[in-house]
Formats: structure tokens, sequence, C-alpha cells
């Protein structure tokens, strides 16, 4: 019985860690997702990313109950506690949104919204934020899932980087999802806005210096012969390391390529400063 007891509680842990791993996978696909479809910059948009994100989070809230139900492994906490306030203040102003749309039927007042629409839009938005933000704090619990991560939102710019090129290198214009991207002047990729793709590639451009400043550090060998340090250079060429800062080039190539003023100044603002 004993027996029977344990590889039951092994079976599951496997199917737990099973989920997590799948959740994990799928917030990593939305991830490179969202930027795709006009930077997710339409309410349609929105909703198809929030209805994603909390379906994965029911998902992973579900897996975590039938954990605890058949008492696979400790009952660890989902969210941290030092996480509770922001998780709270998202929270918080997504009820703040939610009680504008709900003041009309209560006879109107102050907390009425002057415009529903983007009321809506907004409350989805916060939404998509807060659901990701979840995700992140469930998942992302160990320094390799933190890397792998960080190394999706690089891929995910470097993709965005050469589709931005590429456009801009044909000078033609062309609609994604009924919307005119004229190209030409400025970068823009799959983006409305050459400003927000140049934001954009910001945020994969930090996520891609913060994995750079974590390879470095360690103790380096003295190589005497050229020998060495001939197959040093060559191993390093070759490594990860040296992928990583050419796929940090092709984003500054498309974000110097985007003509964003405050763009390209804020990157090389905090990239002066960080060095």
């Amino acid at each position: 019985m004993a027996l029977g007891i344990t590889r039951q509680s092994d079976s599951t842990a496997q199917a737990r860690w099973g989920i997590d791993g799948a959740v994990f996978a799928g917030l990593q696909a939305v991830l490179v997702w969202a930027p795709l479809p006009l930077s997710s910059n339409r309410a349609w948009a929105i909703g198809l990313l929030a209805s994603a994100l909390w379906l994965l989070l029911a998902v992973r809230l579900m897996g975590a109950c039938w954990a605890a139900f058949v008492g696979a492994g400790p009952r660890a906490p989902l969210v941290a506690a030092t996480s509770v306030w922001p998780v709270g203040c998202v929270a918080g102003f997504g009820l703040l949104l939610a009680g504008q749309l709900a003041a009309p039927l209560a006879g109107g007042g102050v907390l009425a919204s002057q415009d529903p629409f983007q009321t809506q839009v907004y409350l989805l938005t916060t939404l998509v934020h807060l659901g990701a933000l979840l995700l992140v704090l469930m998942c992302v619990n160990t320094l390799e899932k933190a890397q792998r991560l960080l190394m999706v939102l690089v891929a995910s710019g470097v993709l965005q980087a050469i589709i931005a090129v590429v456009l801009y290198s044909t000078g033609r214009s062309f609609q994604l999802v009924f919307t005119e991207l004229p190209q030409g002047s400025r970068a823009t990729g799959t983006f409305p806005n050459p400003d927000h793709l140049a934001g954009y590639l910001e945020l994969c451009l930090a996520a891609g210096l913060g994995l750079l400043l974590a390879q470095f550090g360690g103790q380096a060998n003295a190589l005497r012969s050229w020998q060495q340090r001939l197959l040093a250079a060559l191993t390093f060429l070759m490594s990860r390391k040296m992928l990583l800062r050419l796929m940090l080039v092709v984003m500054v190539v498309a974000l110097v390529m985007s003509h964003s003023r405050m763009g390209n100044a804020a990157f090389f603002i905090a990239l002066l400063l960080v060095g």
C-alpha cells in the first residue's frame, strides 16, 4: 500500500511539473505573438491576448489545486509574499476601471466613465498586464527559467528587427490586418508606429544586456601560447555569448533605422549610464 501511494505521488508530481512546463512554454509563445498583430494595439488583439494569458493562468491554478488535493510534494505559495503589493496595485487599478464602467448602472456619479469604449480597452489592457505578471511570478521560479524567458524576449526582438529591416529595405507599403503600413522613411516592422517599435526594441535590448552582464565574471585562465589564444578566440566565436552579441547588434541596427529620436536617445543614454 505504501509503495502504491508513493508511485501515485510521484506520478502526480510529474504531471504537475508537466503542467508547469506547458504553461511556461505557452507564456513564451504569447510573448512572441504579442507584437505581431499590429503590436496588439487593437481591441480585438488585446482581447485575444487577455484570453490566452488568463487561460494559461487558469490551467496553472487548476494544476496547483490538483497537486494540493492529492498531496503531491510540499505546498509552496503560488506567489511570494513580497509580490503581493505589485499584484494588488495592478488589480486595484483594474477594479477602478471596472467601477467606472459599472457606475452608470448605479445612477452615474463621479466615477462614471466619459468614454466607456476606451475604458473597456484600458480594462482589457490591465487584465493582460495582471495575467502576465501572475504567470511570471508563478512560473519563473528558477534562474534557468528567468534566463530562458529573457532569451525569448531577445529572440522576439530580433524577429521584429529582421522584419523591420527587410520591409524598410523594400521601400513599399503593405497591409497588415487591414492597416496600411508605409515603408521607406522609417522602419516600423509589424508596429503601426515606428516609435512603438523603438520602445519594444529598447525593452528587448535591456533583456539582452542583462543576459550579457550575467555572463561576465569567472576566472580567466592564463593563455600563454598563441595556439591557446587562437583556440580560445575560435571557441568564443562559436559560443552562445557571441550569438547574443550579434542579436543585440541586429536590434540596435533596427532601432537606429526606426529614426525614433527619443527611442535612440533613451537607449544610448541608458547604455552610457549603465556602462
